[in-house]
């Protein structure tokens, strides 16, 4: 009987088991191609399960729950349930997201029946009892019920909706989720401690973003370092551009073409460089960046997401009155005429190629089968110079490369030291210690420790996992140098999240000064008797300095910096606050 086959199983660990034997079949018979679809695959890897099979061979489609509601594959006519689901849920007392295995509901295995031969009759075969069925939960988890609630929490409390631990939810979640986004909301400044929105929350609550990227973004206007920060905000609030693939790890040549970019400071700092390294590359012409982006195991759909972010995220500031409106760069009429008349051209292929993707279908090759690169998408076909992809086309009707590369600047020309800092602003306070064992450890067994979880791995995306003496070798050789410093040689890791899938990872980290860090970022400080030692947020135990009247001036220098730091914090909140009543 002619027709696909979609099979269901729970991760992209257990895609990659399935396509691997699956693929051994393949090759024998020929008659297969195996294609995996999760959401970390690029979106090319994901499109090619559109494309027709070539004559006489079907498709083996092997996918997470990606297929279940989100899309319908034309041709399949079989499927194949599993039964199992990966979701992820938030722990609220060690503060981690979990990727974990679970039966799926009832309502979720109708649903995988009925991908089974949408345009024709079809086949489901469940690899589980009809019993098992009638004991499974009859729909999902509500998602309120898993997740994370600070946004909620902060929409709330500007809404003026009463106390969120009694408010009547439809679906209750549990009293711990509702008091940890409380607190936490409390540790970024956004609430008091009488639970009422400070002047900074009242901002963040009218900023569509999370907590975390509105920080960053609000404090980068009152130092005056938007434009990095807008690129790293943006990249931090898409998935990343780093191609995962199905390997566990990072492909060594990636890794090795992407090391010019890579920055001490940590990941966020990395994703700015190559974001603008990119830009560099996309003046030049049609085709250049997708090369370059494939040899550096780079998703460029992922850079052209942070490049329309980013652009909203400046409309959102100057609508907030947080930056002043942008003066469009004065053209001569020459000049407008050719822009006048690109944008036409570019209009043009646009309409062009989308009527050839509704109207044409690829077709497929087996060497999906044999493991080898399939060429089906024709992304640089023929002779000469390729002509620009549809994603290209409107890159260029959205925005000027060369006008947006100087505005982002080249590497390097922002102090890296900052924007850590600024970045380290918005995450604190999550932070992880390195273990003291750590230079002895190998380079993938590098283990953190944060307040709420112990042993945490860092992820193989990092920087830091790739170079982890970034965190040590340096910090041993200064404090084997310094006289006096104490732990100011000592480095804190400030993450954006703990995910735990088979093991707990620290996702996208910052690395910064110990002592800095904590003197201008912790909510309390307790020092002994002579100010030499200090206790940050009741955990974080660092030495100042040998001396009494030395820790003394330490202390006091960092007290003037944040009454500064505050000012210009307030200054920038009081313009906002100032605007927003002039608009209403």
């Amino acid at each position: 009987e002619r027709g696909d086959l979609l099979v269901f199983v729970s991760g992209s660990a257990e895609i990659a088991s399935v396509c691997q034997c699956a693929r051994d079949y393949a090759t024998q018979t020929g008659r297969w191609v195996i294609l995996p679809l999760h959401s970390s695959l690029s979106v090319g890897e994901q499109d090619r399960v559109f494309d027709l099979a070539p004559p006489g061979v079907r498709k083996c489609i092997v996918a997470t729950n990606i297929a279940e509601t989100s899309i319908t594959i034309d041709g399949v006519r079989f499927v194949v349930d599993s039964g199992k689901v990966k979701q992820m849920s938030f722990d609220p007392k060690e503060k981690v997201r979990r990727l974990q295995e679970f039966w799926i509901s009832q309502a979720s295995g109708e649903q995988r029946k009925g991908r089974a031969g949408r345009t024709g009759p079809g086949v489901c075969y469940r690899l589980y009892s009809e019993a098992d069925f009638q004991a499974f939960s009859p729909y999902p988890i509500a998602e309120i019920q898993r997740v994370a609630l600070d946004s909620l929490v902060l929409q709330m409390k500007s809404m003026e909706l009463g106390d969120p631990r009694e408010f009547g939810f439809i679906e209750p979640p549990a009293r711990s989720s509702i008091e940890n986004a409380i607190t936490y909301l409390r540790e970024q400044g956004a609430l008091d401690n009488a639970e009422q929105l400070t002047p900074m929350g009242e901002l963040l609550a009218r900023l569509p973003v999370d907590v975390v990227i509105g920080k960053m973004l609000v404090l980068a206007c009152a130092l005056g370092a938007l434009e990095p920060v807008l690129t790293i905000a943006a990249a931090l609030s898409v998935q990343n551009p780093l191609v995962r693939g199905s390997a566990p790890n990072p492909n060594p040549a990636h890794v090795t073409s992407r090391k010019p970019l890579e920055s001490a400071e940590g990941d966020p700092v990395t994703l700015l460089n190559l974001f603008n390294e990119w830009l560099q590359v996309k003046t030049q012409r049609a085709g250049v960046s997708r090369r370059w982006c494939r040899r550096r195991g780079l998703e460029e759909q992922r850079l052209h997401e942070i490049t329309d972010l980013r652009q909203q995220f400046q409309t959102l500031l100057t609508e907030r009155g947080l930056v002043r409106v942008r003066a469009d760069p004065v053209r001569d009429g020459r000049e407008r005429r050719r822009r006048h008349g690109e944008r036409r051209e570019l209009n043009r292929l646009r309409q062009q190629q989308e009527g050839q993707r509704l109207g044409r279908r690829k077709v497929l090759s087996l060497t999906h089968t044999l493991g080898g690169e399939d060429n089906s998408s024709g992304e640089e076909g023929g002779h000469g110079q390729p002509e620009p992809s549809l994603q290209e086309v409107r890159f260029k009707l959205r925005h000027d490369a060369a006008e947006l590369g100087a505005r982002c600047g080249a590497r390097g020309d922002w102090d890296q030291s900052l924007l850590s800092l600024l970045v380290a602003h918005g995450l604190y306070p999550q932070v992880a210690l390195p273990d003291p064992n750590n230079p002895s450890r190998r380079d993938s067994e590098q283990i953190f420790h944060t307040k709420t979880k112990q042993g945490v791995l860092m992820h193989p995306n990092s920087v830091f996992y790739s170079d982890p003496s970034l965190l040590h070798t340096h910090s041993e050789r200064e404090r084997k140098g310094s006289r006096g410093g104490g732990e100011a040689s000592h480095h804190l890791v400030l993450f954006l999240s703990l995910l735990e899938t088979n093991k707990p990872y620290l996702i996208t980290c910052v690395r910064t000064p110990a002592l800095q860090t904590l003197l201008l970022l912790s909510r309390s400080l307790d020092t002994d008797g002579g100010c030499t030692r200090l206790v940050a947020d009741g955990w974080l135990e660092v030495k100042v300095a040998e001396d009494p009247e030395m820790a003394l001036q330490v202390l006091s220098a960092a007290v003037r910096l944040r009454e500064r730091w505050g000012r210009a914090l307030g200054q920038c909140l009081t313009r906002s606050h100032a605007d927003s009543h002039q608009r209403g």
